[in-house]
């Protein structure tokens, strides 16, 4: 999933994305294009997200899909039987040199893979919760 979105284009939206080895969720944002939303996800769903311009993922939370109760979604459900919940898709996150590109993003990557945070500007990344956790064992 590819998503391009400009001054409010997506602000306060919700967005489920695909789940599932060679998933992919790309977000380029620029201004409030993605501010306060919520976006749900899995670790075996890639992850990469571009602040083109100042706050544009201004307090967005990402969540694992699986992970919050109040969905009442599960890995058991039908539509998800198969899932190679083995593989760990990566993460990138970066501010592209842009003032307060990833401004006060929340992150609750449970289980993803690697993690890559590109915030080269003046507080880039400020505020920014991330969740780079992972099961032991």
């Amino acid at each position: 999933l590819n998503i391009v979105a400009y001054s409010e284009g997506l602000r306060y939206g919700k967005l489920y994305a695909p789940v599932g080895r060679g998933s992919v969720l790309s977000m380029t944002c620029a201004g409030s294009a993605c501010r306060e939303m919520q976006i749900y996800e899995d670790w075996t769903t890639e992850v990469m997200l571009y602040g083109t311009l100042s706050y544009a993922f201004l307090s967005t939370v990402v969540a694992n899909l699986f992970d919050d109760s109040t969905l009442g979604v599960s890995r058991a459900d039908a539509n998800y039987a198969g899932l190679d919940v083995s593989y760990r898709a990566p993460v990138s996150l970066t501010s592209c040199n842009h003032d307060y590109g990833l401004n006060a993003l929340t992150y609750y990557g449970h289980n993803h893979g690697s993690w890559l945070v590109y915030a080269p500007s003046f507080r880039g990344c400020i505020d920014c919760t991330l969740y780079a956790t992972a099961d032991t064992g």
